[in-house]
């Protein structure tokens, strides 16, 4: 098992002598350090959305992008 430390120094119970130590040592994270890291990860899972669907705009855009072969039927009416 691996964890924090308060420090931020990764931990894992081969570093303790005892699991009771170890799970005191898991303990100590507060639950403000978790909801701040849950927060985190949310907010990186959204930016990397954004980029993806960003990512597939500039594709569409791009000039060397596949030509679409979708056309309305007026278009191709005199």
């Amino acid at each position: 098992m691996l964890a924090e430390d308060p420090m931020g120094t990764l931990i894992n119970s081969g570093s303790f002598n005892t699991w009771t130590n170890f799970c005191t040592a898991v303990k100590v994270v507060s639950d403000e350090e978790i909801e701040s890291a849950v927060e985190e990860e949310k907010r990186i899972s959204t930016v990397e959305e954004k980029s993806k669907k960003l990512g597939v705009q500039l594709l569409l855009q791009s000039p060397m992008a596949p030509l679409r072969t979708e056309f309305s039927a007026e278009w191709l009416q005199p």
